[in-house]
């Protein structure tokens, strides 16, 4: 990031401190705002009006919200992009999100509303408390004040052990913005009245586990409420009347005047209450929204503090003792492998067999459990993703954006020009200022695999690259690949024989998700029958 910028973050603390000048601003307003009742108590007492006070309150509103605005905006932007910073740092085994929208928004509320709502609630407590004082004496304030901190204290420990309850908000909302994502990417296949039906009911449920895991962790948050009232009321009780309120009614003796001041200073410290209360909701919220945005942040990959550039194409791949896995189930396991990738290498395997957790592997977005994966010496999550093309099976095209805007999500420099010449050199015509909606399947392979050669790398790996291509398609990318082997290493994914020709070293992973075989396709026709069962030869 440039000099100066704000680093893109969703701790609260960070969001807070970009924000400080803002929040003080509308702490110092809010306290006022607090204040404006019962300093009119006093007025019974002045020549100011009764009215001074509460209207002052009154005209600072509009100042507070235009000062809100402006919090908010900064904040909102500052979260998206921190969401969006993590999720891409995440780890791909373990990636899962409920939404950048969504984190924003507790981001934003947390400190644009309950920061300084939390600030403003005890700060217009202590001067309750410290006007009372004066007026009361120091004893029964300091009562007052001891019972106040002490619940606390139980409040704070007490919303520790509510985390997993924001947790389970968290999970039942991902689950449901899983179902809900059918919806979007739906090609026909829900469409019949019986799947459409079960589908509809899976939403419904999803929607009402949502809606139970806020209503438990909404009574969770009411019965501390109340209990904590209770705390205070019955410390209050004890103080007021071991203290000395009964002493100062009974020494009344002007009641036209002594009366007038000591219910005016009976509001104010009475007033002390809704003040403390105001900010102990804030401060519960901020807690609640720290605990799912915790819930909701993706894990974090092993930091690498330099990366390590490919000075030239690549020639060999060795993989050692690796072992991936998707939480506790075995993704692939490879004992060990050296291959030349002078020529394209390619992966086969039955469905399922880890061809695909091998090569993203390989292309270093994914975190091995054990083992290392080197290309020429260097290890695969260290090489340089500049210099590294992946087309995974489902790569990131965003349908509401044009073919160019969607080239230059990975390749920020592409040119119309450039994007125009690689789509026509895999035989697609179209207008690259179009939205990717307009376009099928096997269109947007084209399009990635275009987004991918306008890298120039120095590797490519291609999964499953000519799904949803017809046979001149295929022809056309073997073309493409043909004409940038020789300054790119290229590891390709596939089921088809066509495209298993394409390559010289042939790697065979068995049902077991570990590496059973590698040689020609010559040799492997005739010795491998996981190779012959799955692309023939």
């Amino acid at each position: 990031m440039t000099p100066g910028s704000q680093r893109p973050t969703l701790e609260l603390t960070d969001l807070t401190r970009q924000v400080r000048g803002p929040i003080v601003a509308l702490a110092l307003l809010g306290a006022m705002r607090i204040l404006a009742f019962p300093l009119a108590a006093y007025c019974l007492t002045t020549v100011v009006p009764l009215y001074a006070p509460l209207a002052l309150g009154l005209l600072l509103e509009p100042l507070r919200s235009g000062l809100s605005i402006v919090c908010r905006r900064r904040v909102r932007r500052s979260a998206m992009v921190g969401f969006a910073a993590d999720a891409l740092s995440a780890s791909r085994v373990q990636a899962m999100n409920v939404g950048a929208t969504r984190a924003a928004f507790l981001a934003e509320r947390a400190v644009s509303s309950d920061v300084p709502g939390f600030i403003a609630g005890y700060l217009a407590t202590l001067i309750l408390l410290g006007l009372s004082a004066t007026r009361l004496g120091l004893g029964l304030v300091a009562s007052v004040l001891g019972v106040l901190i002490a619940t606390a204290v139980i409040g704070i420990l007490m919303q520790q052990r509510r985390r997993p309850l924001h947790k389970a908000v968290v999970d039942a909302l991902r689950k449901l913005g899983a179902w809900m994502s059918v919806a979007t990417a739906d090609q026909g296949e829900v469409s019949s009245e019986t799947a459409r039906g079960q589908y509809l009911r899976k939403v419904a449920r999803s929607s009402d586990a949502w809606s139970e895991a806020e209503a438990r962790l909404e009574r969770s948050r009411l019965l501390l409420r109340a209990g904590l009232g209770l705390l205070i009321a019955a410390g209050l009780t004890a103080v007021l009347v071991q203290g000395d309120v009964p002493r100062l009614l009974r020494e009344l003796t002007d009641i036209k005047d002594s009366l007038v001041i000591n219910v005016a200073d009976m509001i104010v410290l009475a007033s002390a209450l809704p003040a403390l209360i105001m900010g102990a909701r804030h401060w519960d919220a901020m807690l609640g929204a720290r605990s799912e945005l915790a819930a909701m942040r993706p894990a974090k990959r092993r930091p690498i503090d330099t990366f390590k550039r490919l000075d030239r194409r690549p020639q060999t791949l060795s993989i050692s003792g690796l072992e991936v896995y998707y939480e506790s189930e075995l993704g692939v396991r490879v004992s060990e492998l050296t291959v030349d990738l002078g020529e394209p290498l390619i992966l086969v395997g039955a469905n399922g067999c880890g061809k695909s957790t091998l090569l993203g592997t390989i292309a270093g977005v994914l975190e091995p459990r054990a083992g290392t994966v080197k290309i020429d010496g260097i290890v695969a999550e260290m090489a340089e993703r500049s210099q590294i093309a992946f087309v995974p099976q489902e790569p990131v095209l965003i349908e509401a954006l044009t073919l160019l805007e969607n080239a230059q999500l990975v390749v920020p420099s592409a040119t119309a020009m450039e994007l125009s010449a690689y789509l026509k050199a895999l035989d697609m015509k179209c207008d690259i200022n179009d939205a990717l909606g307009n376009l099928s399947r096997g269109e947007r392979r084209r399009v990635a695999i275009a987004r991918a050669l306008l890298k120039y790398p120095r590797l490519l790996l291609l999964d499953e690259p000519d799904a949803w291509l017809d046979a001149q398609g295929r022809q056309r990318l073997l073309g493409a690949l043909q004409a940038i082997a020789e300054d790119t290493a290229i590891i390709i994914v596939t089921h088809r024989l066509e495209i298993a020709r394409f390559g010289k070293t042939i790697v065979v992973l068995g049902p077991d998700q570990s590496l059973e075989s590698i040689g020609t396709l010559e040799e492997l026709s005739k010795s491998s029958p996981t190779f012959r069962a799955v692309v023939g030869g």
